[in-house]
């Protein structure tokens, strides 16, 4: 009985041992022009900025979300659980984003991994040039697991407390900081890689938008690691045991 308990606090202490390795590899860092965290209990304790398309610049342009789909792409290195996503968006003042539809996919408008629609938690950040509110959203993923590879967020239907039209910001920033990611609009279709304050003049920077999506490595043991944790708890095991008989 007191060599199972001592292999049962080893199994425990080796996976104890491996998720405080493991959580000291990640960054807590929130993308640019965000505050940190979010409310709701969307942040966990593991999740981080996985990919940023930022920063907030809102002095350009933004993308009807409320009456239009918009989508943008990121890239993974690898395999990763999604968990919430930020967008930055201009409202009328006073104004603030409700809810969104949202859709994973790896085409623009396409939902053949995940779709839904999530409830936004809300910061005023500034007022831009043109009188509009700036303000960064958040809303959850249902721990969307992808792999590596590029995808497709898309954005659409969105809805605001008083009812009045959601615009999803253009990261361009005339080059400092500029979106990375390729958008396609359902208006104008793919929005060309270089825009700036008078679309489609280019003036440097992306035509894409300020968002960035959260969540933490989906890592699964090789093989051979458990093959050699395992017979180096057996072996461990064989010396406890002896030493328990005599």
């Amino acid at each position: 009985m007191r060599f199972a308990k001592v292999c049962a606090l080893l199994v425990v202490l080796c996976f104890a041992i491996s998720s405080v390795a493991s959580a000291s590899s990640v960054s807590r860092t929130a993308p640019l022009g965000t505050k940190s965290g979010a409310k709701g209990g969307l942040v966990k304790p593991l999740d981080y900025w996985i990919y940023s398309n930022g920063p907030t610049y809102a002095e350009t342009d933004a993308w009807n979300q409320s009456n239009y789909w918009v989508s943008d792409s990121f890239p993974l290195s690898k395999t990763y659980t999604l968990t919430y996503a930020w967008e930055a968006t201009w409202m009328y003042p006073g104004d603030f984003e409700t809810g969104t539809a949202w859709a994973i996919g790896t085409a623009p408008d396409t939902s053949n991994i995940a779709s839904g629609f999530a409830s936004t938690y809300d910061y005023y950040d500034f007022t831009n040039y043109y009188g509009y509110w700036v303000e960064s959203d958040y809303f959850a993923l249902p721990n969307v697991k992808l792999g590596a590879g590029t995808y497709w967020l898309t954005l659409s239907g969105a809805q605001s407390y008083y009812g009045t039209t959601v615009w999803w910001d253009q990261a361009d920033a005339y080059g400092y900081g500029a979106g990375k990611s390729s958008a396609y609009e359902q208006y104008y279709g793919y929005l060309q890689p270089g825009c700036g304050i008078l679309y489609p003049g280019n003036v440097g920077g992306n035509c894409s938008e300020s968002f960035a999506v959260y969540g933490h490595p989906t890592t699964t043991p090789e093989p051979g690691s458990l093959m050699l944790l395992g017979s180096g708890l057996l072996g461990l095991g064989g010396v406890i045991r002896r030493r328990f008989v005599k």
